[in-house]
């Protein structure tokens, strides 16, 4: 089931509750000092989504000349397999090629088949492995052409 979400760019009021899913969603997460420095930087996007009345979700892309690099999206745990994730991602697709971002790269632990899932629904494919990025797991490296992209 889908729920009904709003994207839009993250502020600095927006942190605390970012940090609520970031702690829920990762064994090393980012700190409100790694969220405010990015916020600062004009290199980074980052939006949250919001629904059923509160924030539920974040992304952010940082985008380096011509590529954009996924480094995170997270949903709160009880938002999970209800679009959310897509609606994110869809938006950091948008503002990577805004920003002139004519690929997009990410990482994605090998054993996270539902992100997997996500990402090759929105057209990434596999371009390689990173062995033993994660302290548990391998990461594939993904990949799409946004110049081409609708």
């Amino acid at each position: 089931m889908e729920l009904p979400v709003v994207v839009r760019e993250m502020s600095e009021e927006d942190v605390v509750d970012v940090l609520l899913v970031e702690n829920s969603s990762y064994t090393d997460p980012w700190t409100a000092d790694a969220f405010m420095s990015a916020l600062g930087d004009g290199r980074h996007r980052l939006v949250v989504a919001c629904g059923d009345g509160r924030l539920i979700g974040y992304g952010a892309v940082r985008v380096d000349d011509w590529v954009g690099r996924v480094l995170s999206v997270a949903v709160d745990p009880s938002h999970r397999h209800q679009a959310v994730g897509r609606a994110i991602m869809l938006d950091l697709l948008r503002l990577a090629a805004e920003a002139g971002a004519q690929c997009l790269r990410l990482e994605v632990r090998f054993k996270n088949d539902s992100a997997r899932r996500l990402y090759e629904g929105l057209g990434l494919s596999v371009l390689g492995v990173r062995r033993n990025y994660y302290p548990d797991d391998d990461a594939l490296i993904m990949g799409l052409d946004l110049v081409d992209h609708p």
